[in-house]
């Protein structure tokens, strides 16, 4: 059931999923800052033992027997990273060769390491993409649960799959991540083929090779920030369009993180109201930018005055006929009994006259602060609704004497008691005349609602 706790409260909720959002992403991007350095270390190393070995011969051409290791261990190593279109292109033209000389060896054995902590990077950020998701569709849903009593489903595996592979910024995040990879391919056989040929120390060539691995992995870190702001944007978006059409709340704000490192683009939306109807990640919506921290707010102040059904319903306070008396005793007898049993079900034990027939009775439980009727969800209510919609036979009249009570704080409810009665149509060849009780018509602007004179 909603808990009435004020605005403040759900905005630090959904600024605490937004953190938590952030920690998941860092805590991969932690661990690939370690296989960046375990491979920064090991191609200082294998420069090393290359000018140890071949300095003074890098021309030098492999044995019969090492060609074949080598052209064996490329052909299985682009087999294996099909991705990777520089593995690829060295595969065709090397294999029909006869023999390469040492340099080549060695570029081929950087590259092939470029395409392991390349492939390497691609799990671990498909799994912390997969955790943003799976964390942030629960902290939603357990959230919208408790604030407006909107049920979210469960969001499974082919969901995830889908949205984490989502192009929505012109190229998806694991092309982005090849494409990356096979421009540090070419700056490697640059630097390597010109610190060669030009005697530059092994030093100076580590030092280049690294700084540009650091560029490359940068660009996954940023990768990962940027995905998962939108993989939690396009969570939000989708529980606010549930929210939009179950519920009527129309309107978000952008909300950003402000600080130093703030960017004016976030700082210029920040606190706007949006429609949620044209949300558009990107336009006015998180992410904005590449490591955008910002986050959206579903604005709940509507959610106040919004209107929910009550199981209070069916009063009779004006008959014409003992029969239509009857029929209608009836069936809202049986209704009773259904909307009992479901509400038992659902943990919600009810007194006897907590769904009533006349309306001294129904007036005074309404003013009942304590009458669980009142703090039922939108989703039960929808089912007692349905409940009196199998009863089919009556169902346009008593549909139409739902009791509307305003879903307002408490202290609101306590400090509104002018309760106005506004009388019903009567339903064709149906004999009973019905009517309605709602708060005081100075609190909904609701247009269903008049003021009676």
């Amino acid at each position: 059931m909603p808990e009435q706790r004020s605005n403040a409260y759900w905005e630090e909720r959904a600024r605490q999923n937004k953190l938590n959002v952030i920690n998941i992403g860092e805590n991969g991007i932690n661990e690939l800052k370690r296989v960046l350095k375990t491979n920064l270390d090991d191609v200082q190393k294998e420069i090393k033992t290359f000018y140890d070995k071949y300095g003074d011969n890098p021309a030098e051409q492999l044995s019969y027997k090492e060609f074949e290791r080598y052209k064996k261990d490329l052909k299985a190593k682009a087999k294996k990273y099909p991705k990777d279109k520089t593995l690829q292109r060295m595969a065709k033209q090397d294999i029909p060769k006869y023999r390469i000389d040492r340099l080549r060896q060695l570029e081929a054995d950087m590259q092939i390491r470029l395409a392991e902590v390349t492939a390497y990077q691609e799990t671990s950020i498909n799994g912390t993409l997969k955790d943003v998701a799976k964390v942030s569709h629960e902290a939603t849903k357990k959230m919208m649960k408790e604030a407006i009593g909107l049920n979210i489903g469960a969001i499974n595996s082919k969901q995830i799959e889908a949205l984490i592979s989502t192009d929505w910024s012109g190229k998806n995040w694991s092309s982005r991540l090849w494409t990356d990879r096979e421009k540090l391919g070419k700056k490697l056989k640059q630097t390597l083929e010109k610190g060669i040929t030009q005697g530059t120390g092994y030093r100076k060539m580590a030092r280049e090779l690294k700084a540009e691995m650091g560029t490359s992995f940068n660009n996954a870190f940023r990768l990962i920030r940027t995905e998962a702001a939108f993989i939690q944007g396009d969570i939000n978006k989708t529980t606010y369009q549930q929210a939009a059409e179950e519920l009527g709340l129309e309107y978000y704000k952008y909300d950003a993180f402000l600080d130093s490192r703030t960017s004016e683009i976030c700082r210029e939306l920040d606190g706007k109201r949006f429609k949620v109807s044209e949300m558009q990640i990107g336009v006015n919506a998180p992410p904005m930018h590449p490591n955008c921290r910002s986050t959206t707010q579903l604005i709940l102040e509507e959610a106040k005055g919004a209107k929910i059904q009550s199981v209070n319903s069916f009063i009779d306070n004006v008959t014409d006929t003992k029969t239509s008396i009857k029929q209608n005793s009836v069936v809202a007898g049986k209704i009773k009994k259904d909307v009992k049993n479901f509400l038992k079900n659902e943990g919600i034990e009810l007194k006897n006259d907590d769904i009533e027939l006349t309306y001294k009775k129904v007036q005074h439980s309404l003013r009942d602060n304590k009458n669980p009727l009142q703090k039922l969800t939108p989703e039960q209510l929808k089912r007692v609704d349905k409940i009196i919609k199998e009863n089919n036979v009556y169902y346009d009249t008593l549909k139409k004497n739902i009791i509307y009570i305003s879903e307002l704080p408490q202290n609101e409810i306590k400090n509104n008691r002018n309760w106005v009665k506004i009388p019903v149509n009567i339903q064709k060849n149906n004999s009973i005349a019905t009517a309605s009780i709602i708060p005081d018509i100075s609190i909904t602007k609701d247009k269903r609602y008049k003021k009676i004179d």
